[in-house]
């Protein structure tokens, strides 16, 4: 099957000012205007996909990968870092020549993230691949400074087209929000039952992004 990939570098990381945080009350008319009026986050994403010289139909379904290039040791809240991430998501699905068809679970699921130090560089690279299957087309990478270059995803070292591993090769899933194959067994890790109850509030709301029984996350807390 044949499929797209889009990269879009970003010289910062998200900001402060798109946290929910800071919208809660009189302050979310600032917020909204900050993060998604002129010149902000959705603009800058919809600019930054038209460089890249992204063509051809929103994907209909779709992966998404986050990294956080993080420019010095500041203590970061992860779950904070991906909030920020929304009105450059929201960029996707909007614009002229949209990347996504929507940016709902059925659309891309959860979006996996990862981070790593890079002191004085700050960097978020957003790299969203087409799941196979899901439309035709030619397999394009879309990077900065090189733009639709045919490539097939098996063979290729370009950045953007990873190659498909094994399960065995994969190891374990370092997805955020990934669902396990058999809700009842008991190998859900409890880093993250207890990152699910910090983030939902409650055992019921973490069952259900974990797919599994309030019943079991007692059961496992009790260990």
């Amino acid at each position: 099957m044949k499929m797209r990939v889009l990269r879009l570098e970003l010289p910062t990381v998200p900001p402060a000012e798109y946290s929910a945080n800071r919208a809660r009350g009189a302050a979310w008319e600032r917020q909204y205007r900050v993060s998604h009026g002129k010149q902000g986050a959705v603009d800058e994403i919809i600019s930054l996909v038209k460089e890249q010289g992204w063509q051809g139909p929103p994907m209909q379904r779709a992966t998404i990968k986050i990294m956080f290039h993080l420019p010095d040791r500041l203590r970061r809240d992860g779950f904070g870092l991906l909030e920020r991430m929304k009105p450059w998501l929201d960029g996707l699905v909007q614009g002229e020549m949209p990347v996504l068809r929507d940016d709902d679970l059925t659309t891309i699921g959860f979006p996996a993230a990862d981070w790593c130090w890079d002191p004085g560089h700050p960097q978020t690279v957003i790299e969203i691949t087409e799941v196979e299957g899901s439309a035709a087309g030619s397999v394009r990478v879309y990077t900065r400074g090189d733009r639709a270059q045919t490539t097939n995803s098996r063979t290729s070292t370009q950045p953007g087209a990873p190659r498909p591993l094994s399960k065995a090769a994969r190891g374990p899933s370092k997805e955020i929000g990934t669902l396990p194959e058999k809700a009842n067994r008991l190998t859900i890790p409890m880093r993250r039952i207890v990152e699910a109850l910090r983030h939902e509030g409650n055992k019921s709301a973490a069952a259900r992004v974990l797919g599994c029984s309030p019943a079991y996350i007692r059961k496992r807390l009790k260990e």
